[in-house]
């Protein structure tokens, strides 16, 4: 395990996410009411909506968005939605013959008014997930509109829904297209993490991504920090409070990440005890 620290800046931990107390978990695709009674789809209160974003490069930001949803065990539910590269349903050991992303989208495209996403959802390592598309190629799949219509949806199924966002967003007509479905979670989420990596090239490509949010009017709540040395973390905070981002969490490197990719599993599993799991509660208990 690497001994670099992980911390937090500008941040109170909370041990639930928004600081409120955490909605009950799930019963055959159902949550359930305060009494544990499944709860009428109609009835249930909206989950919370979680963007894991990020810069290019690897920074990260699948394996940040899979750990999150770990240390909700029971509460939440982890949505594949990168466009370019997904990968959730490798990480998480979990066979993928066809795309269930695609399959609700393809529900909410048709029309169907009792549209539902629970059978869709896979129950893995104490959480619920939506695979994503087995190939970048297919996100001419989920028009805008229907992206639009997914998240509400979602949102029903778990106290707190994680999507992974595909890296980058060109704030160019030609691309916006592609990212249709990373504009759109953004949009609708109630918190976006930007995940980036230290070191010069990966801040330099963590600040791009920030201007691209900018430009994009997407308001980032958190910024995540991966792979900082302890003697860079200073000036990698005073870069970022300078451009106006206070709220920065660093999570440390450790090799228990390969160990849980290989293993189709989560840090929360490999290395419950170790500094890179302390930061994943750190920032969970935030969020």
């Amino acid at each position: 395990m690497n001994d670099d620290a992980g911390g937090t800046v500008g941040a109170t931990a909370d041990p639930t996410p928004g600081g409120t107390t955490a909605r009950t978990g799930t019963n055959g695709g159902h949550r359930l009411g305060a009494a544990g009674e499944p709860a009428e789809f109609s009835e249930i209160a909206p989950g919370r909506m979680i963007c894991v974003w990020g810069s290019a490069g690897a920074p990260g930001r699948s394996v940040i968005a899979r750990d999150l949803a770990a240390e909700w065990q029971g509460r939440a539910l982890l949505v594949d939605a990168d466009t370019r590269h997904p990968c959730q349903a490798q990480l998480l050991g979990v066979g993928q013959e066809s795309s269930a992303l695609i399959a609700l989208a393809r529900r909410i495209n048709t029309g169907r008014t009792d549209t539902q996403a629970g059978n869709l959802l896979e129950e893995t390592h104490g959480f619920r997930l939506l695979a994503g598309m087995n190939t970048g190629s297919r996100w001419r799949e989920i028009p805008g509109a229907v992206a639009d219509a997914m998240w509400p949806l979602l949102r029903c199924e778990a106290s707190i829904v994680v999507v992974d966002c595909a890296a980058e967003a060109e704030h160019e007509d030609s691309v916006l297209e592609r990212d249709a479905l990373t504009l759109s979670a953004v949009g609708a989420a109630d918190k976006v993490v930007v995940v980036g990596r230290g070191g010069p090239v990966g801040v330099r490509r963590l600040l791009t991504q920030l201007e691209i949010a900018g430009a994009l009017g997407v308001v980032v709540g958190k910024i995540v920090i991966t792979r900082a040395p302890t003697q860079d973390r200073p000036a990698v905070q005073r870069i970022l409070e300078q451009r106006g981002f206070t709220d920065v969490t660093f999570v440390r490197a450790d090799k228990a990440y390969v160990e849980a990719e290989y293993r189709g599993t989560t840090l929360r599993e490999v290395a419950p005890r170790s500094g890179a799991r302390a930061d994943m509660r750190r920032l969970a208990a935030e969020l």
